[in-house]
C-alpha cells in the first residue's frame, strides 16, 4: 500500500515539481495534534505544509483538525496565511478541518484524496484556491464558500462525485481562472446550489458530475410578496428558508413606504447542529402608485396648417388631490406634421409624473381636413405640325411649398388642336381631377397657340470654271411637317449672284429670297458659287547635247488661254530645270517644270527629255622617233583631247618593243632598223574612240648615232644634262642627255 501511495505522490511531484516537501517547523495545537509549517513572506508568516519530510514518511492527519490563526514559535507569534500545496494530501482519515480566518489562499492538491472529508467551510479571508484542491474527496458532500474568491481553479472539485450541496455566501459568484489558458470562467453548480441572490448567480460554467438539467440554483431565502399597492404605510411580508438541513433566523427591516423599486440586504443566520454561518440575502420589492387617467381631447385642422394646441383632462384624483400633484405634465405628441395627408392621426401622451400616482393615458384623434384650392390651365404654345405640349396647371392655395397637389385622380386635358391643326388659338380644358389633400373649386380653361413652323430654304452650292456661263441655281427646303412639300409654297424663291462670265476665280454668294408659305415662318441660307481656275498647260520640248558641254536654254510654251489672253496674265512663269550638269554622264535626263502662278489658271506640266550624247576626241602626237640608237629607252608621248590615257601597239619586230612602267609607256630600242608604233584612244561611256596614229621608229648603230647626235646636238644646242643645263661639249665615255623634245638618250664618246 505504501508503495502505491509513494508512486502516486511521485507522479504528482513530477507535475508540480519537488518543491520542498519537507517542512520547516512543527507545532502542536491545543488539542495535541501537530501541524507542519513552512516559512513564508521572509519568515514573517507561516504556511501549512506537507506533513512528511521524505517521500515515504506519512504522518497522517486524522479526525478533526483545527488550523490556528497564528502560531507561537521561539517566543514569537506568526500568522498562518496559507494552506500550502499538498498540505493534507491523501489524509483519508481526516473527517473535518477548520480553516482560519487568517488564511488567504489554499494551494493546489491541499486536500486532494482526503476521502474521509465530508464537509468544508471556506472562510471570508480566502481569495485564491489552487488547482484540484479537493480532487478525489469522494465523500465530500457539502461545501460552504464564504467570500467572493478572486481566483479559483476550474478543477478544484475534480472527482468529488458526491458533492451535492454548495453554499455560496458572497453576493457575487467566484471567478474560476484557468492556469492553462489564464481565462476567466464561471463558477461551480451542483445538485443543490444555495446562493444569496439568484439574479447574480445566473450563469455557471462548471457542473459536478451532474447533467446541466439536474443542477439547481436555489435562493437561500424567498419572500411571499414582492409588489405592494401604495398605502403610505411600510409594507410587510413573510419568507421561506430554502437551505435544507439548516434553520434560518432573520429579522425583517422596516420597508420603505414610498412609491418605487427597492433592494435591501438582510442578515440571515443558518444553524445546523453545532455549525452555523451568517450571510446577507437580497430582497427586492416594489411600491406601486395609484393610477391617474390623462385624456387628450380630439382636434382638427386643415391640411398644410400647423397643429393646434391640444388639451388634456385628468380623472382619478383621490383624497381631494388635483393637478397640483402633477410634477411633470405629460408630453403631447402626434405623428401628424404640417405635410401629413388628409386623414386621422392619434394624439398620444407620455412622460408625465405625479406624486404617488401612475399616470395612464388615453389617446385622442387629430383630423386633418382638405384645404381649399383653385386652379387654371396655363396658356401654351406649339409649332405647327408638332405634338401638343404637356399642359400644366397654375394653382392658388397650395400648402407646404408644393408646386402641384398629389392626385387621387389626375385631371385630363382636352383640346380640339391636333398635330395637323393650322396656325391659330385653341381652348384647353382640364377635367375630372380629384386632389388628395385639397377641395378643388374648379379649373379655368387655358389657350393653346399654334405658331408657324420654321422652314429653311437654302441655296445649293454650285461650281463652274473661269470664263464659263453661270449654271442654273437650285435650292432645298428643310422643315416641312405633316407631309407638306414644296407644293404648298405660295411664292417660289428667287436665286441670284454677282458673278458674271469674266469674274475672277473665287467664291461668290448665291442669294435666296422672296418665298412664302402658309403655316410656315421662312428663313434663308445663301449658297456659294465657286469659280475654279482653268488649266494652263506648260510644255517644254526635248533637247540634245554632247558630253561635257553646257545645257541649252529650255524654252517653255503655254496652251489653254481664253478670251484672247496670253502670257501677260501670268504672274510668275514656270521654271524648267534638269539634274544634268556639264559633267553628267551620257544618258537621258528629265526636264522638270515647277512654279507658275496666274489669277485664273492652274498649271499642268508636259516635261521634256535632255539627251547627252558621246563626245568626239582627237589624238595629238608630235614626238620625233627617228634618231634612236640601240639601248635607248624612250617615253611615248601621244595624248588625247579628252584627257583619257592613250594605248600603244607594235607589230611583231626585232627592232624595238613597248612596255609599261606605272602609268607611262616606254619604247625599248633593241636593234638597228625601223619599226612602226601605233597609238589609239578607245573611248569610254562618254567619248567615242579616236582614229589610229602610226609613227616610224628608226634605231641606228652607236657610232653613227653618236656622231649624228653629237653633231646635231652641238650644232643646234639641243641637248641638256639631267638637271636641265645646256651641254656644249660631250665627254668621253657614256653621256646621259635630255633632248630638247624631252627624250632621254645615252651617247658614248670614244
Amino acid at each position: 500500500m505504501k508503495q502505491i501511495k509513494f508512486f502516486l505522490l511521485t507522479a504528482l511531484l513530477s507535475v508540480v515539481g519537488a518543491r520542498a516537501l519537507a517542512h520547516d517547523i512543527a507545532v502542536a495545537n491545543a488539542d495535541g495534534k501537530t501541524i507542519y509549517y513552512k516559512w513564508a513572506n521572509n519568515k514573517t508568516e507561516l504556511s501549512v505544509s506537507y506533513r512528511g519530510s521524505e517521500y515515504d514518511s506519512y504522518n497522517e492527519y486524522t479526525g478533526n483538525v483545527v488550523i490556528p490563526e497564528s502560531v507561537t514559535y521561539n517566543g514569537a507569534t506568526y500568522p498562518v496565511t496559507d494552506i500550502g500545496e499538498m498540505a493534507f494530501f491523501e489524509c483519508s482519515s481526516l473527517t473535518s478541518v477548520t480553516i482560519p480566518n487568517s488564511a488567504t489562499s489554499i494551494g493546489y492538491f491541499a486536500f486532494s484524496r482526503c476521502s474521509g472529508l465530508t464537509s468544508v467551510t471556506i472562510p471570508n479571508s480566502v481569495t485564491s484556491i489552487g488547482s484540484r484542491v479537493f480532487s478525489g474527496c469522494t465523500n465530500l458532500t457539502s461545501v460552504i464558500i464564504s467570500h467572493n474568491i478572486e481566483h479559483i481553479d476550474p478543477w478544484v472539485f475534480g472527482g468529488c462525485e458526491n458533492l451535492s450541496s454548495i453554499i455560496y455566501k458572497s453576493p457575487q459568484p467566484p471567478v474560476c481562472i484557468s492556469d492553462e489558458y489564464n481565462q476567466k470562467r464561471g463558477w461551480y453548480v451542483t445538485t443543490k446550489t444555495y446562493v444569496p441572490d439568484k439574479e447574480a448567480y445566473k450563469f455557471p460554467d462548471f457542473y459536478i458530475f451532474k447533467l446541466k438539467e439536474d443542477a439547481q440554483i436555489i435562493e437561500m431565502i424567498t419572500f411571499d410578496e414582492y409588489e405592494f399597492e401604495y398605502t403610505g404605510q411600510s409594507p410587510t411580508t413573510t419568507w421561506i428558508n430554502n437551505v435544507e438541513g439548516y434553520t434560518a433566523t432573520l429579522e425583517m427591516p422596516t420597508l420603505n413606504s414610498e412609491i418605487g423599486n427597492y433592494e435591501v440586504w438582510i442578515p440571515v443566520t443558518f444553524t445546523k447542529d453545532n455549525e452555523s454561518f451568517t450571510t446577507n440575502v437580497v430582497y427586492r420589492y416594489r411600491i406601486k402608485p395609484f393610477k391617474l387617467a390623462a385624456k387628450v381631447e380630439n382636434a382638427s385642422r386643415e391640411y398644410g396648417e400647423d397643429n393646434p394646441q391640444f388639451k388634456v383632462s385628468y380623472s382619478g384624483f383621490s383624497d381631494g388631490d388635483d393637478e397640483s400633484v402633477i410634477t411633470t405634465h405629460p408630453t403631447i405628441s402626434t405623428t401628424a406634421t404640417k405635410t401629413s395627408d388628409v386623414g386621422e392621426y392619434p394624439i398620444t401622451l407620455s412622460g408625465g409624473t405625479a406624486t404617488n400616482y401612475e399616470i395612464v393615458y388615453e389617446s385622442g384623434i387629430l383630423t386633418v381636413t382638405k384645404a381649399p384650392l383653385s386652379a387654371k390651365v396655363n396658356d401654351a404654345t406649339k409649332l405647327y405640325g408638332s405634338q401638343n405640349p404637356a399642359f400644366t396647371i397654375e394653382y392658388n392655395g397650395l400648402k407646404n411649398e408644393e408646386t402641384a397637389p398629389r392626385w387621387a385622380t389626375s385631371p385630363t386635358f382636352q383640346t380640339e388642336a391636333t398635330r395637323t391643326s393650322g396656325v391659330g388659338q385653341y381652348v384647353v380644358n382640364a377635367v375630372n381631377g380629384v386632389p388628395m389633400n385639397y377641395e378643388l373649386s374648379g379649373i379655368t380653361s387655358g389657350t393653346l397657340s399654334v405658331t408657324p413652323a420654321p422652314l429653311t430654304i437654302k441655296a445649293d452650292n454650285a461650281e463652274r470654271q473661269y470664263y464659263s456661263e453661270n449654271p442654273d441655281f437650285s435650292y432645298i427646303c428643310s422643315g416641312f411637317v405633316n407631309g407638306d412639300d414644296e407644293g404648298i409654297l405660295t411664292a417660289t424663291p428667287m436665286l441670284s449672284t454677282t458673278a458674271n462670265l469674266s469674274s475672277n476665280v473665287g467664291t461668290y454668294e448665291i442669294e435666296v429670297s422672296g418665298a412664302s408659305a402658309s403655316n410656315y415662318s421662312i428663313s434663308y441660307v445663301n449658297g456659294a458659287l465657286t469659280i475654279t481656275p482653268r488649266t494652263l498647260l506648260a510644255s517644254v520640248g526635248n533637247y540634245e547635247r554632247p558630253y561635257n558641254e553646257e545645257n541649252p536654254e529650255f524654252e517653255i510654251k503655254y496652251f489653254g488661254f481664253v478670251e484672247n489672253e496670253d502670257e501677260s496674265v501670268i504672274n510668275e512663269k514656270v521654271t524648267a530645270s534638269t539634274t544634268a550638269t556639264k559633267t553628267s554622264d551620257v544618258g537621258t535626263y528629265k526636264i522638270e517644270m515647277t512654279g507658275g502662278n496666274a489669277d485664273n489658271y492652274i498649271f499642268s506640266y508636259s516635261s521634256g527629255i535632255l539627251t547627252i550624247n558621246k563626245a568626239k576626241q582627237t589624238l595629238l602626237w608630235e614626238q620625233d622617233l627617228s634618231h634612236f640608237k640601240v639601248g635607248d629607252q624612250v617615253v611615248l608621248e601621244a595624248s588625247s583631247t579628252s584627257g583619257l590615257p592613250v594605248s600603244y601597239a607594235m607589230d611583231s619586230n626585232s627592232v624595238a618593243e613597248i612596255y609599261l612602267v606605272a602609268e607611262s609607256t616606254y619604247l625599248d630600242c633593241k636593234a638597228v632598223g625601223q619599226a612602226q608604233v601605233m597609238a589609239v584612244q578607245g573611248g569610254n561611256h562618254n567619248y567615242h574612240s579616236t582614229t589610229r596614229l602610226r609613227r616610224t621608229v628608226t634605231v641606228n648603230d652607236s657610232s653613227t648615232a653618236i656622231n649624228e647626235l653629237q653633231n646635231e646636238a652641238l650644232e643646234e644646242a639641243k641637248i641638256f644634262d639631267m638637271s636641265g643645263t645646256r651641254i656644249n661639249n660631250l665627254q668621253k665615255g657614256v653621256n646621259i642627255v635630255r633632248m630638247s623634245d624631252g627624250s632621254v638618250k645615252k651617247v658614248v664618246v670614244k
